[in-house]
């Protein structure tokens, strides 16, 4: 449930690069509202701690000025890889960024 709570958080920061903050707040609204996330939470999944990371990748990404951003964004990266099996959904999404 934190991870669902935090991917809100950094969902609102990229939609927020991305548009403006009323369609940040608005997306980010429905996204902690939805159902997915807590049945795969109550099915015992890990998907969210992967969408967590890989969000934090692409969020790092956005914001990479220096190497260590680069460093991080990859380290948070390989987070995702090995947080769940099911992470081979968000390469293409790391991937484009």
């Amino acid at each position: 449930m934190f991870a669902n709570f935090l991917s809100t958080i950094i969902f609102f920061f990229l939609i927020a690069k991305i548009f403006n903050e009323q369609t940040a707040l608005f997306c980010s609204i429905i996204y902690l509202f939805s159902f997915w996330p807590y049945m795969i939470i109550l099915h015992g999944g890990f998907h969210i701690v992967s969408q967590l990371f890989s969000l934090l990748t692409i969020l790092i990404l956005f914001e990479s000025n220096s190497l260590f951003s680069f460093f991080l964004a990859g380290f948070f990266m390989c987070c995702t890889m090995f947080s769940s099996a099911s992470s081979r959904k968000f390469y293409l999404l790391i991937y484009s960024c």
